[in-house]
């Protein structure tokens, strides 16, 4: 007589795969929308010049989301209000991130340029 119901893993493997590839398909869009409002709320307090209160590294080294889950977690801490619209800019970063003195002192000798006036 064959047993129909064995413990083997190698006839219960497909089973668990499926099941987590099922829990995981339900976490993408809450994971989606959670990276949204965290970008749109970084954004916001970078637009509204609130940066330094979550970002006080010298060289400003969070994306837009660590701000964003800075802010929010400050907020709460000191009761202020949330933000609670979104907004996403596609404008430059006012004050961007830079990785070294080095680093930055190369980036402006790069863009110097020289000029001769015509008369």
């Amino acid at each position: 007589m064959r047993c129909l119901y064995s413990n083997t893993p190698k006839r219960s493997f497909g089973w668990i795969a499926i099941k987590i590839h099922n829990k995981i398909k339900y976490l993408k869009v809450p994971t989606y929308v959670t990276t949204l409002c965290l970008v749109s709320v970084g954004t916001s307090v970078v637009q509204q010049g609130k940066r330094r209160f979550v970002d006080p590294h010298w060289f400003r080294g969070s994306s837009y989301m660590k701000i964003g889950w800075k802010w929010v977690h400050y907020a709460l801490s000191r009761c202020y209000t949330l933000i609670s619209s979104v907004y996403l800019s596609s404008e430059p970063d006012p004050e961007p991130a830079i990785a070294s003195t080095k680093q930055a002192q190369k980036r402006q000798q790069r863009f110097a340029f020289e000029y001769a006036e015509v008369a």
